[in-house]
């Protein structure tokens, strides 16, 4: 994958962990993840409904999962709002590479 176009950035990822008694979301403890971001078009099938949805941004990391349902925030918003995050709508991971042994995790927004 040519990667040479993508801005690096880190981002604040709070995982969905379930819900509570009243079907409100429960959210795991956020953490930070240095991925590289590219605006693209592209259509994926949400990962909760199943039903295909365009997302308009890609997130890369070698480091961490940012799996579907995650709230994400970029680099300078507020990580206390979750209104200003946005949600992961699909995710998947790749084999690891024959080069470096490495994974690919690839995050649909």
């Amino acid at each position: 994958m040519d990667t040479s176009g993508w801005h690096h950035t880190t981002v604040t990822v709070q995982a969905r962990t379930g819900a509570d008694p009243d079907g409100k979301p429960t959210w795991g403890t956020a953490f930070t993840v240095n991925v590289m971001e590219e605006g693209k078009q592209v259509r994926v099938r949400n990962a909760t409904s199943g039903e295909e949805v365009m997302c308009d941004t890609i997130l890369l990391s070698q480091d961490q999962a940012i799996t579907a349902g995650s709230r994400v925030w970029f680099e300078g918003a507020d990580t206390t709002d979750p209104n200003k995050s946005r949600t992961v709508q699909a995710s998947r991971t790749s084999p690891p590479s024959r080069v470096d042994g490495r994974v690919q995790h690839e995050a649909f927004l």
